[in-house]
C-alpha cells in the first residue's frame, strides 16, 4: 500500500505524481461546465476524444484492489467498463497490458477525489458546505436558511448530488446535543453549532430620542410609578443579559380600545429582537407543533384564548413562563429538547383573558384606563421613524438593575386582584371575606356544619353557585385546621358535645380547650339568632 508521495513516485514514476498533484490542487485550463461526477460514474458524454497509448499510460492508473481506473487529471475513479466504452476495447486492453502502466492503491487516491469535489462549483461542493447531518436523527441543519429540514426534503432539493453528499468522507456531521440555541454562550465553538447570531439593532444612547416612548409606557400604566419602574426593568434585563429567562410575564388587558398596547409591544419592543421575536395567537398555542417556540426570545400573544378554551391551557402557559427547557416538535422533523429563553407579553381586550391562581407570582397585570391621546401617538410614531426604537434599546441597556432579577415578583395591582377574584371559586371567595371580617358571621372556631350553613346563605345572596357539604368541607380544610369528633363544652344543662370543627387560634389563659372551643362555637351560632334558613 502506498503511504505517501515518495512511495507513489517510486511506484508509478515522477510524471504520474506530477499529474495527480496538479489535478488535485490546481484548477484545470477549462473549468468544467457541470459538477464532478461521483465515484464510479462514466465520463461525460461529450468527452469522446481518442487517446494515444502514451497519453493513457501517463494519465490513467489501475486502482487496486477493486480494479477501477484512476483518472489523475480529473481526480476521479472510473469503472473498468466505463473506461473501456470510452477508449474502445482494443485501446483499453493495450493500456492494461502495457509494461509502463502504473498501479495505485484505491484508498490512497480517494483523498485526491474528495479534494477535487470540494473545489467544484455549486452542486456537491455547495451541498457539502451547506448541509450538516444531525446525528442520530433523520434531520439536517441548513446553514444557509438556519433551519432544520428532514433528510427526505434534502433528497428532493439536491437530487442530482444527494448520494455523493451522503457518502462523501467530508460530509459534516454533528451530534444532536451539539446543535444548540444559546444566546448567552459563544457564537463560534469547535464541535458545536450555536444557532443564535445576536440581536439585530445597534443601540443609540440618547434618551431624548425616546422620551415620547417613555410617555407611552407611563400612559399605559396609568402613571403608576411603581409599575412603570418594574416594567422598564423587566424589559431591560433580557437585553442587558441576553438569554436571561424571566420567571415572570406581562399582561395588559382592557376594554378601552386604542390605549397603545400594541404600539408599545409590537412596534417598539418586538423590533429590538428581530427574528427572535414573534407575534402569536391562539392557533400556535393550540397546535401540536411547537416549532414557533424554537429560538424565541420574545413572544407577543394577542387574544390567545377563546372563551371556551381559556381554562384549558393554563398549564402550558405556566410551563412556557417558568420552564427551563421545552420540547420542540416540527412537522416531518425529529423532535428535540431546547433551552427555554422565551419571555412573554399577553395583550387582550377581555375582562378575563385567562384565569389566575390566588397565589400567582408570575404575572404583572395592568388595566390601561384611557385611550392614547392623538398628540402622544403622533409623537411616538415620529420617534420610531427617527431612531426612537434604537434609543429606547440604548436606554434599557443603561438602566440600573441592581435590585432586580429574573425572579423579582411583579407589583400587585388592583387589576391583578380583580382578575384573581374573577377566577376564584365560590368557597374561596366566601372564605376570603369571612377571614377578613367582612361578613356577619365571626371569624372564629366553629362547627363545619354551621359554617356550611353560612356559606349557602352567602351564595344565595351573591348569586354564586354553592358546593356540597363534603366538597365545601374538603376545600375549606386546605385553609383552616379541620378536626373530627372533637369534644367541647356547650355550657348550661346541655353538657359536653362532639363534632367536626374548624379550629381557628388557640385557647387563652384561664380556659380549658373544651371550654374555649364551646365558647367560640356558641358565639358563631349566636350570630344566627333571629334568622332562619
Amino acid at each position: 500500500m502506498l503511504t505517501d508521495a515518495n512511495d507513489l513516485h517510486v511506484s508509478v514514476g515522477l510524471d504520474a505524481v506530477k499529474a495527480m498533484v496538479a489535478a488535485a490542487f490546481e484548477p484545470t485550463q477549462e473549468p468544467p461546465s457541470q459538477d464532478i461526477p461521483p465515484e464510479d460514474s462514466p465520463p461525460p458524454s461529450e468527452e469522446v476524444a481518442r487517446f494515444s497509448i502514451a497519453e493513457l499510460v501517463q494519465r490513467f492508473q489501475l486502482a487496486m484492489p477493486d480494479g477501477k481506473v484512476w483518472d489523475a487529471r480529473e481526480s476521479r475513479l472510473l469503472k473498468k467498463g466505463a473506461a473501456k466504452d470510452w477508449w474502445g476495447a482494443k485501446l483499453f486492453q493495450e493500456w492494461l497490458d502495457h509494461p509502463a502502466r502504473a498501479t495505485v492503491d484505491q484508498e490512497d487516491v480517494r483523498q485526491f477525489a474528495a479534494a477535487a469535489q470540494l473545489r467544484g462549483r455549486g452542486g456537491l461542493s455547495e451541498a457539502l458546505q451547506r448541509y450538516v447531518y444531525i446525528y442520530p436523527t433523520d434531520s439536517v441543519w441548513d446553514r444557509a436558511t438556519r433551519s432544520r429540514i428532514p433528510v427526505s426534503a434534502l433528497k428532493l432539493a439536491i437530487a442530482d448530488v444527494f448520494d455523493g453528499w451522503l457518502k462523501h468522507p467530508s460530509r459534516a456531521d454533528i451530534a444532536q446535543e451539539s446543535l444548540v440555541f444559546d444566546p448567552s454562550g459563544p457564537l463560534e465553538q469547535e464541535g458545536r453549532i450555536n444557532t443564535f447570531r445576536g440581536l439585530p439593532l445597534e443601540p443609540i444612547f440618547d434618551d431624548e430620542k425616546c422620551s415620547a416612548i417613555c410617555g407611552l409606557i407611563a400612559h399605559l400604566v396609568n402613571l403608576d410609578q411603581e409599575v412603570y419602574r418594574w416594567l422598564l426593568k423587566w424589559l431591560a434585563l433580557p437585553l442587558q443579559q441576553v438569554g436571561a429567562k424571566m420567571r415572570t410575564a406581562v399582561l395588559f388587558h382592557s376594554e378601552q380600545q386604542g390605549s397603545g398596547k400594541s404600539l408599545l409591544f409590537e412596534e417598539i419592543v418586538k423590533p429590538i429582537y428581530g427574528d427572535y421575536g414573534a407575534t402569536l395567537g391562539q392557533h400556535q398555542l393550540e397546535s401540536s407543533y411547537t416549532d414557533w417556540r424554537s429560538e424565541a426570545l420574545y413572544a407577543l400573544f394577542e387574544e390567545i384564548f377563546s372563551r371556551e378554551s381559556k381554562f384549558s391551557y393554563t398549564g402550558i402557559m405556566k410551563q412556557m413562563i417558568t420552564g427551563k427547557t421545552q420540547r420542540i416538535e416540527k412537522k416531518f422533523v425529529s423532535g428535540w429538547e431546547e433551552s427555554n429563553y422565551l419571555n412573554a407579553v399577553f395583550l387582550s381586550n377581555e375582562i378575563q383573558p385567562f384565569p389566575l391562581d390566588p397565589s400567582d407570582r408570575r404575572m404583572l397585570v395592568v388595566w390601561p384606563l384611557k385611550k392614547l391621546p392623538d398628540e402622544l401617538r403622533l409623537a411616538v410614531q415620529a420617534e420610531i421613524a427617527a431612531g426612537g426604537v434604537q434609543a429606547f434599546y440604548g436606554m434599557l441597556l443603561q438602566l440600573d438593575l441592581e435590585d432586580f432579577t429574573v425572579f423579582t415578583e411583579p407589583v400587585i395591582t388592583e387589576a391583578k386582584e380583580r382578575l384573581i377574584d374573577y377566577s376564584r371559586f365560590s368557597w374561596d371567595l366566601f372564605h376570603r371575606d369571612w377571614a377578613a371580617g367582612r361578613l356577619e358571621w365571626p371569624y372564629c372556631t366553629c362547627l363545619v356544619a354551621d359554617l356550611y350553613r353560612a356559606y349557602r346563605r352567602w351564595c344565595q345572596r351573591t348569586g354564586e353557585r354553592d358546593l356540597t357539604l363534603q366538597k365545601f368541607s374538603n376545600n375549606i380544610s386546605t385553609r383552616e385546621r379541620r378536626r373530627r369528633d372533637v369534644d367541647y363544652e356547650t355550657g348550661g344543662y346541655s353538657g359536653p358535645a362532639k363534632g367536626t370543627i374548624l379550629q381557628i387560634g388557640s385557647p387563652p389563659d384561664g380556659m380549658t380547650q373544651k371550654q374555649w372551643l364551646g365558647a367560640d362555637i356558641k358565639r358563631f351560632q349566636d350570630s344566627w339568632k333571629g334568622e332562619s334558613e
